[in-house]
């Protein structure tokens, strides 16, 4: 049996949009392994990026979702040139 779990999604970026290529994967993890992947595409990249964030639902087997991280990376950001971001998944 599969259950429902809602995820709602809020990043951010620092800068001048100089990095003009981000990308963001969300995964899920059983714990031990990543049991899945999404690739966010440029419309839910833009909505995650708003106010509120973007919602969306996943239909898997509980114990296969018991953690969650989104990786955001930008082709064109400077090596070493790091500052805090607040994402929420």
């Amino acid at each position: 049996m599969k259950t429902h779990i809602d995820y709602n999604i809020e990043l951010a970026t620092h800068g001048d949009n100089a990095c003009n290529t981000t990308s963001a994967v969300m995964t899920l993890q059983n714990g031990t392994a990543n049991t899945f992947r999404l690739l966010l595409d440029g419309a839910d990249l833009e909505s995650a990026m708003e106010v509120n964030g973007w919602n969306m639902s996943v239909a898997i087997e509980s114990d296969m979702a018991t953690g969650a991280t989104i990786l955001m990376t930008d082709d064109n950001a400077v090596a070493d040139a790091t500052a805090p971001a607040l994402g929420y998944v």
